[in-house]
């Protein structure tokens, strides 16, 4: 049994493998090569079918900023937050604690690849409350 499947046998909900690719993989049939997406809208489709993404197509940009992808969405964030009333100065030492890739990938492949290079789920509180409970 692999990991992502182990996990949603022990703790529920959908997980997910994300995969990082230094080169763009050649599209196995039956995967949906997503363009002009948001990348949590490709989650979504990765519930039907691999999902392959060029990350200069991911059109949100707190992916984009996470993912190391050129252009200025910290601007455009920072902006976004400002009109909701947050300080810029608060936003911006936010910015610096998010984690993100130096340089994006050539590709970012959803249940593509096993093992991934990391699992995602978007879980319920008892769920969550079973992943707690496993990693204590």
């Amino acid at each position: 049994m692999d990991a992502r499947r182990g996990l949603e046998a022990a703790i529920g909900g959908v997980w997910h493998g994300v995969s990082f690719f230094q080169d763009m993989p050649e599209r196995p049939q039956g995967v949906y090569r997503a363009q002009g997406i948001r990348f949590c809208e490709a989650f979504v489709v990765a519930r039907v079918h691999k999902v392959l993404i060029d990350p200069s197509a991911i059109t949100c940009p707190g992916a984009r900023f996470a993912f190391g992808c050129s252009g200025d969405f910290g601007e455009e964030m920072i902006q976004k937050l400002t009109e909701k009333g947050y300080s810029r100065d608060y936003i911006e030492e936010m910015m610096e604690e998010i984690p993100r890739l130096g340089e994006p990938p050539a590709a970012i492949g959803l249940n593509i690849k096993n093992p991934p290079d990391i699992l995602l789920a978007a879980l319920q509180p008892d769920q969550a409350m079973r992943l707690a409970q496993l990693y204590e």
